[in-house]
């Protein structure tokens, strides 16, 4: 895997598990830091959605 390090910085508390590059585009696979919580600071038991985003 490529040396990603600047744009690591802006995924705060992820980490680039994977990648391609080709001339245009950049893919990046990104996993949390640490377990998935909700929105009121509880533990979720479950990550019920993933969704690619366009950057």
């Amino acid at each position: 895997m490529p040396n990603h390090t600047f744009l690591s910085s802006f995924w705060e508390g992820f980490q680039i598990v994977k990648s391609h590059q080709t001339a245009s585009l950049i893919t990046l696979t990104l996993k949390p830091n640490s377990e998935a919580k909700c929105l009121c600071g509880l533990e979720a038991e479950a990550i019920h959605e993933y969704q690619w985003r366009h950057v």
